[in-house]
């Protein structure tokens, strides 16, 4: 399985509607999965068929960091639920930290 599964209108879409959108699961992931817990902003960056990955501010400076997915995806229609599974093990691991 290729590596870059997703042709750029893909990754494109995909990035665009979860920046749009779920902006504040960026940085829950990024803290909760990324390790940055003191990231004041994150945006998906990239997508491929093991990872996510985002840029995240840490103290004004860009860093970016990769999530790996539950599995190996290879379909558009996987994202979504690789997404969603990523946001809910972040939010259980915010949780946890508190």
């Amino acid at each position: 399985m290729s590596d870059r599964p997703f042709d750029s209108a893909v990754v494109a879409a995909v990035t665009t509607h979860v920046n749009d959108d779920h902006a504040d699961h960026c940085l829950d992931i990024v803290r909760g999965l990324g390790n940055l817990p003191r990231a004041t902003e994150a945006c998906l960056d990239d997508i491929d068929g093991a990872a996510a990955t985002f840029a995240a501010v840490i103290d004004g400076t860009v860093v970016r960091v990769r999530v790996p997915w539950t599995r190996r995806i290879a379909d558009r229609a996987e994202i979504r639920a690789e997404v969603v599974a990523m946001h809910e093990r972040a939010a259980a691991a915010l949780a946890g930290a508190r």
